[in-house]
C-alpha cells in the first residue's frame, strides 16, 4: 500500500500503482510571492524535485531541478521544504 500525506490531502492506494504517473505538487502563496515544489518523473524515469518561485505582481521567477534517488527521499525533501 502506498500512503502519501501532504498538507492538504491524504491518499491511500490499495492496488498496484504506475509510479510514472505519480506527481505531487505543493504550492504556497503570501501577499507578494508564490512558491511551488513538484515531485514527478521525467520521460527517462528519473524522479525529479522541481522548485519554483516568483512574484505575484511581476514576471520575475526562478526554478531549480534536482534528481531524487527514490520516492521516500523525495517526499522527505518536500516536507523539509514545507518547514
Amino acid at each position: 500500500m502506498l500512503r502519501i500525506i501532504c498538507n492538504v490531502w491524504h491518499v491511500e492506494i490499495n492496488q498496484p500503482v504506475n509510479l510514472l504517473m505519480l506527481m505531487l505538487i505543493w504550492r504556497w502563496e503570501n501577499d507578494f510571492r508564490w512558491y511551488e515544489a513538484e515531485l514527478c518523473y521525467d520521460l527517462f524515469g528519473d524522479l525529479l524535485l522541481i522548485q519554483r518561485w516568483g512574484g505575484l505582481g511581476n514576471h520575475l521567477h526562478g526554478q531549480n531541478t534536482k534528481i531524487v534517488s527514490d520516492l521516500l527521499t523525495g517526499v522527505a525533501r518536500l516536507h523539509a521544504i514545507d518547514r
